[in-house]
Parts: structure tokens; C-alpha cells; sequence
């Protein structure tokens, strides 16, 4: 299960920052020469936002991927403090676990309250 939860949540986007940041560093850099050299610079200017923009959503992306790596290591410690198999149907774990379980004709899916969700063949 844990495999199955890096691979949807990823490693983090560290390193597609530091492109980003490096560009940006590049690009204002260009960007100073041209203002200095009284010539136009709205193209690197706008590329520049565009960056920014687009490191903004990787950041972002990542702390969601970290709120939903916290939530799914909080229900493993519970699930690890149980310390015996579940056998029987257990009502306060299901409230405690699952958000919602959709029902269709051929399967059902589980969303989980950490976020994830599997599908369930019948």
C-alpha cells in the first residue's frame, strides 16, 4: 500500500524548482541588461510571470502532496496501534478511515479521508 501511495503522491518537485528558479535568475538578469540598455523587455517580463506563476503551482502542488502524506502516515499509526487483523466489520475504524463508498453495478469504489481511493471489483 505505501508503494502504491508514493507513486500517486510522487518524490516532490524540488528539482523542477530549482529549473524554474534558475531560469528566473537567467531571465532577470536579461531582463536588467535590456532596461538598462533602454530596450523593450515586455516578452522577458512576461516570461517572467510566467515562471512564477508556474512555481507557484509547483510549490503548491507539493504541500498538498505533504498534507496527504501526513494524513495517510497518521491512519497507518492507527492502523499499526490496532495491532491485531481486522476480522470482523468495525464501525467506529470505518468512520475513522473512510470518507465514502460509491456503489456501482459491476464494482465499488472506497475513498479514503487521507484521499486516496480504490476501486473494488464484484
Amino acid at each position: 500500500m505505501k508503494e502504491n501511495i508514493e507513486k500517486v503522491i510522487g518524490s516532490g518537485n524540488a528539482s523542477k524548482v530549482e529549473e524554474v528558479e534558475a531560469e528566473l535568475a537567467d531571465l532577470q538578469k536579461e531582463l536588467l541588461k535590456k532596461a538598462n540598455a533602454r530596450q523593450a523587455y515586455d516578452d522577458i517580463a512576461d516570461k517572467i510571470e510566467e515562471l512564477r506563476r508556474k512555481k507557484q503551482e509547483l510549490l503548491l502542488e507539493d504541500a498538498n502532496n505533504e498534507g496527504s502524506r501526513q494524513r495517510v502516515e497518521e491512519m497507518e499509526k492507527m492502523l499499526d496501534e490496532m495491532g491485531t487483523a481486522v476480522t470482523e466489520y468495525d464501525e467506529g475504524l470505518v468512520r475513522k478511515l473512510i470518507e465514502k463508498i460509491t456503489v456501482y453495478d459491476d464494482h465499488f469504489t472506497v475513498e479514503f479521508k487521507s484521499g486516496l481511493e480504490t476501486e473494488v471489483a464484484m
